[in-house]
């Protein structure tokens, strides 16, 4: 199950990579077809993947996104944050397999992709979109490579609220 939005198609397309070439593939995507209203990109930053350039390659797709008029909805470290705000509000940075490991603990199993997530955390979707916003105020908007924790998923949440 997930988000019905009734108003427009929703086209989902699935890159599974770093944020330069979800960025890159919204791009090319849009330039091939200019037929959108709205574009957006949804990814983490991913810090357990070892590349020095890490922080201005985030910071960067962020920036080229915005300039080309496409949403960003990221996660700083890890999307699984967006998940426990459902949950918990998080200020404080942890590693990605804590994240995990927490969302275990409260919700008895937890398992990357679940297609069914949408529905475990429907219900409590209010209070996720509250701590997303609270901890957002927190971060730095300049530099969200380095605002860990952070997440704007709450944004593209809230647009397809709209929608609906």
């Amino acid at each position: 199950m997930g988000f019905k939005v009734r108003t427009m198609d929703v086209v989902i397309e699935p890159v599974g990579a770093v944020h330069t070439s979800v960025v890159d593939r919204a791009l090319t995507l849009t330039a091939e077809d200019g037929d959108y209203e709205e574009v957006w990109c949804v990814f983490d930053r991913d810090k357990h993947i070892a590349n020095p350039d890490d922080v201005a390659l985030f910071n960067s797709a962020i920036e080229k996104a915005e300039k080309n008029g496409i949403r960003v909805a990221y996660s700083n470290d890890a999307f699984e944050l967006w998940y426990l705000l459902h949950f918990n509000y998080c200020d404080t940075q942890i590693l990605r397999s804590d994240y995990i490991t927490k969302l275990r603990e409260i919700m008895g199993t937890y398992k990357k992709n679940d297609p069914l997530m949408y529905d475990k955390l429907e219900d409590k979707m209010d209070v996720a979109i509250r701590n997303a916003k609270k901890l957002h105020e927190l971060s730095d908007k300049n530099d969200p490579a380095n605002a860990d924790p952070s997440t704007t998923v709450f944004m593209l949440v809230e647009r397809l609220l709209e929608l609906r």
